[in-house]
């Protein structure tokens, strides 16, 4: 079956059941042993295998990624913030301390549109690293707290915060350590040859638990959902620092007496 809907504006309907039913008619004999036309009907059953396809066209998405004053989330599987990481200059301070805790907070924008019908806020983000992130969903994996992160939107801060990124910029200054220990050269090359080697990406997702409450799933999105984040090109120019993304960190420096 295709369903395809002709009117409407932006709207997505789900189905929620579709059946499939083959209707018999057939002759049999009564009691009385007379023919009788008898009609039935035999329900044809759903497997796993019976999958369903659902096709999105998004417009304007050009604008948006164009856009240099802020970042962009959308869904259904429309656009994600990229995030890039100042490692080179955590690495020079931190190179070696002890990290205790690491959080991000990215704030949402308010809506300015005036359009009356106004999109959801995706409610999760997953981070996960760029070179990463096909390799995740296709493979079903959950985060692990580790390499990929789940933050929730709070509606009283207005933003999505992530914590226990320690466990992440250590992963990557243990990866990055014997490339920076070869030279200035090799270092650059390098990066040149892993582009997205500092690079996470902001992914709207919803998540499956078991009965327990824990994460067992992790899927894109597919809700009608939208937000804006601080971000984009401008604010490395921006000289108001309440507009900048802040990181926390927490450290242990060790001294010797």
């Amino acid at each position: 079956f295709y369903v395809h809907t002709t009117s409407g504006e932006g709207s997505i309907l789900y189905i929620s059941d579709i059946y499939l039913h083959l209707t018999i008619a057939y002759w049999t004999k009564t009691d009385e042993n007379k023919d009788t036309l008898v009609h039935t009907i035999v329900p044809m059953s759903s497997t796993k295998e019976v999958f369903m396809s659902t096709r999105f066209q998004n417009s304007g998405m050009k604008e948006l990624v164009n856009d240099t004053k802020c970042t962009y989330l959308k869904t259904p599987a429309g656009l994600c913030t990229e995030v890039t990481l100042p490692i080179d200059s955590m690495y020079k301070i931190h190179k070696n301390d002890t990290l205790n805790s690491i959080s991000v907070s990215f704030q949402k924008l308010k809506d300015q549109s005036n359009t009356p019908f106004k999109m959801g806020t995706p409610g999760t983000l997953l981070m996960v690293r760029k070179s990463e992130m096909k390799d995740f969903f296709e493979n079903n994996k959950v985060h692990d707290n580790k390499t990929t992160f789940l933050a929730t939107y709070d509606s009283n801060s207005n933003s999505y915060s992530f914590s226990k990124l320690n466990r992440l910029i250590s992963y990557i200054f243990s990866e990055i350590r014997t490339e920076i220990e070869k030279g200035e050269t090799e270092w650059n090359n390098w990066k040149n040859e892993h582009k997205d080697w500092n690079k996470l990406l902001l992914v709207p997702v919803t998540t499956e638990t078991d009965s327990q409450g824990n994460i067992i799933g992790v899927e894109n999105d597919l809700n009608v959902n939208s937000a804006m984040l601080v971000g984009g090109e401008d604010l490395n120019n921006s000289s108001d620092e309440n507009q900048r993304i802040k990181m926390s960190i927490i450290y242990t420096n060790p001294v010797q007496k």
